[in-house]
C-alpha cells in the first residue's frame, strides 16, 4: 500500500507483523495510520501527517506530546524510560534524523501483566512527520523491532 503525499510504502507484512488496519483521519488522506500486529501482546502503529512548518520547535513539541502520551498509555505498572536519543535512518543514499525513547514497564508483584517495552520513533520526511510506536511483550526477546523503521523509509 502506497502513501501517495509522502510516498511512504506500507508493506503487508514486516518481519513477523501483518498489516492489520488502516486508518484515514482527514478527507484528503495525508494524516493516516497503519497498524501491524504480531499477537494481541505484540504490536506496531505507523503514523504519517503533515508537518506544518518543519521547524525545530514543531519537531520538539510533537516528538514530546507523543511521548507522553505513549508513557501515558503504559498504564500504571513501573515505567523506566531506558534510552532517549537522536535517531538516524537511511533512506536511499539520504540521512534522516529523529528522535527515538524506548520505555520499559514492570508489573508489581501478582499482577497478570508482562512486563512490556515501548518504542516511539519520529522523524521528518519531506513535508510530511513519521511516527512509528512499537509495543511489544519482553518475552520477544531484546531488540525485536528495532529495524522497523528502516523498512518503512523504503521510498521513492
Amino acid at each position: 500500500m502506497l502513501h501517495p503525499p509522502s510516498g511512504v510504502t506500507f508493506p503487508s507484512r514486516v518481519d513477523r507483523f501483518r498489516r492489520d488496519a488502516v486508518f484515514r483521519y482527514d478527507e484528503a488522506g495525508e494524516n493516516v495510520s497503519v497498524r501491524y500486529v504480531h499477537d494481541p501482546r505484540n504490536f506496531a502503529t505507523v503514523y504519517v501527517f503533515p508537518a506544518m512548518s518543519r521547524t525545530e520547535s514543531e519537531f520538539v513539541h510533537t516528538f514530546e506530546a507523543a511521548a507522553k502520551d505513549m508513557l501515558r498509555s503504559l498504564g500504571t505498572a513501573s515505567v523506566t524510560v531506558v534510552q532517549r536519543n537522536v535517531a538516524v535512518a537511511r533512506s536511499g543514499g539520504a540521512l534522516v534524523s529523529g528522535r527515538f525513547l524506548r520505555a520499559r514497564t514492570r508489573p508489581g508483584p501478582g499482577a497478570d501483566t508482562w512486563a512490556r517495552t515501548a518504542t516511539l520513533e519520529l522523524f521528518v520526511w519531506r513535508w510530511f512527520f513519521l511516527k512509528l510506536r512499537v509495543d511489544l511483550d519482553l518475552r520477544a526477546g531484546p531488540g525485536f523491532g528495532d529495524a522497523w523503521f528502516a523498512r518503512f523509509l523504503e521510498v521513492p
